[in-house]
């Protein structure tokens, strides 16, 4: 059902035919097909809304309710989600915080990182820089009691202690504010550094912030130096990493510069050999500064300058290194999986299809294809590209 719901592993797109699969996986008492069947009247709901057939749009949003119903009723975490979800934004159902927050913890109490997380917004923590909802929850509906305020950081830290980097920067930025939760600099630190750890540039900039108003300005000058090597909202709107920044510290980061570890300006050198002495600068420099995606880059690079000379050992040996070099850079999970996703679809590429190891390049092409789909499901974009190359191989 799934296959011909996305269209993938030689089947057409079929939605009605993945619809009819699920309907019958259902009725055989299936909670991933009543939650699929839910998201695919969810999807209906809103391309209806979008198209201006609000009633349509409404039975179909029903339906998605009923179905994660089901399927939360048997215990189904992602049901418990989404059901929770639909009675805090009122889709398909009459919006209902109590439910909401009942559905979620359900989910919560199966220890489920991210469940744990949304509960403890859904009970009135919240941290702006964090939020990653696409509807932000009503403020005024949403807003916890003592009680509920004590329930949410107890929910907040076990997701925290068990790794979800939202839960983590929520913590540390509120640890750090001192409204919401007592202050505690050096516990909002510890916990901002693993957020960091596991890749938020939103983090690192909180960390430069707090480590600013403690007069730490070499270190805090040092995270915002580092912001553009990670950011995940800097190149759509720079001036949020400086909101709150002292200008002195702002000018000082921006006066170092990233210009010479910069993968893109270094790869537009057409001269091979000067290319290669600045990469290897770059790699040096980049190494010192802890820039781990700008050293990936700098290293594909590398194997670029092999490749351009003919060199097809020299760069199969790079990549092969990288392979092994991905999993010390640090991280959360779905870095390792992009970068090896990465590494083995310009192998294939690059290397292997160029030497007519046709098999051994189709395999490392399939390893890609598994890595990217790991790391974000059907919504990556690099999935077509890797799917292209191994139909043309």
């Amino acid at each position: 059902a799934h296959h011909y719901e996305t269209g993938r592993y030689g089947r057409s797109k079929d939605e009605q035919e993945a619809r009819r699969i699920y309907e019958r996986c259902a009725g055989m008492g299936s909670p991933i097909a009543m939650n699929n069947l839910g998201l695919l009247c969810q999807r209906k709901a809103l391309e209806r809304r979008k198209a201006g057939a609000e009633e349509e749009a409404e039975v179909d949003a029903r339906e998605a309710v009923e179905y994660w119903r089901r399927a939360a009723e048997m215990g189904w975490i992602l049901s418990q989600r989404n059901l929770a979800e639909a009675y805090a934004e009122g889709l398909g159902v009459a919006k209902n915080v109590g439910e909401a927050r009942a559905w979620m913890r359900r989910a919560a109490s199966q220890l489920d990182v991210k469940a744990a997380y949304r509960l403890s917004e859904f009970l009135g923590l919240r941290f702006a820089a964090a939020s990653s909802a696409a509807t932000p929850l009503d403020a005024v509906a949403f807003a916890g009691d003592a009680s509920d305020l004590e329930e949410a950081a107890w929910w907040l830290e076990r997701s925290a202690e068990a790794g979800s980097r939202d839960a983590q920067l929520t913590l540390g930025g509120l640890l750090a504010e001192g409204d919401m939760l007592p202050r505690d600099v050096v516990a909002a630190e510890s916990w901002l550094q693993s957020a960091v750890q596991g890749g938020s540039s939103v983090a690192l900039f909180e960390l430069a912030k707090l480590l600013a108003s403690q007069g730490r300005e070499e270190e805090a000058v040092k995270a915002l130096r580092s912001i553009g090597a990670r950011a995940e909202r800097v190149d759509a709107e720079p001036e949020l990493i400086w909101m709150g920044c002292p200008a002195a510290l702002k000018q000082r980061a921006l006066v170092a510069g990233d210009a010479s570890v910069d993968p893109v300006t270094i790869g537009a050198i057409e001269d091979v050999d000067e290319r290669q002495a600045a990469l290897r600068g770059a790699i040096e420099e980049a190494s010192l500064r802890g820039l781990n995606d700008v050293l990936f880059q700098l290293y594909l690079d590398v194997g670029k300058c092999f490749l351009d000379c003919g060199k097809l050992e020299g760069a199969e040996a790079v990549l092969d290194g990288l392979l092994d070099l991905a999993q010390d850079l640090g991280g959360d999970g779905a870095d390792a999986l992009r970068r090896e996703g990465i590494l083995r679809n310009n192998r294939a590429v690059g290397v292997l299809r160029l030497q007519r190891r046709w098999t051994e390049a189709e395999q490392e092409l399939i390893r890609a294809y598994i890595a990217f789909e790991r790391m974000a499901g059907e919504k990556h974009e690099v999935l077509d590209e890797v799917s292209g190359n191994l139909a043309l191989i």
